[in-house]
């Protein structure tokens, strides 16, 4: 099997790593000088490629270990911690969309961490229109 992404070593910019995209080109820093980090890296996106599903789970278990609380925090937990970081005004216009989204309900009792593509997809056209139907023409 082919693999999307390889791995090259650029001495003439500090000995750094560079990850290239066999289908596009492109070539983005890895910001490292260590092979076998760098190995890493490119081993886990040519992994993400062939098994997006086993990557999700995989993904899940690494922020169960790291974050007790993951599972189950909700979207509605995630919006109320980040309205607490404004003031004032700032801190009212956030509560105010926070109050918006929560009528679509969609996403809002959903769990972080259950977000499938296809229902992020969904969180994302509520908030760019508003209604989760088609972008609004102005």
């Amino acid at each position: 099997m082919t693999t999307r992404f390889r791995l090259i070593h650029r001495g003439i910019r500090g000995g750094m790593f560079y990850c290239v995209d066999k289908n596009t080109g492109k070539r983005t820093s890895l910001h490292t000088t260590d092979r076998d980090e760098a190995q890493q890296v490119i081993d886990a996106k040519n992994q993400a490629e062939r098994q997006p599903v086993l990557n999700l789970q995989i993904a899940k278990a690494y922020l169960a270990g790291t974050d007790n609380g993951m599972a189950t925090r909700r979207w509605q937990n995630a919006i109320e911690a980040l309205t607490n970081t404004k003031l004032d005004v700032n801190q009212h216009r956030w509560q105010t969309a926070a109050k918006a989204f929560t009528t679509f309900g969609a996403c809002f009792p959903l769990p972080l961490a259950s977000m499938a593509p296809a229902a992020s997809g969904a969180a994302a056209r509520v908030l760019c229109t508003g209604n989760g139907g088609s972008p609004k023409r102005h």
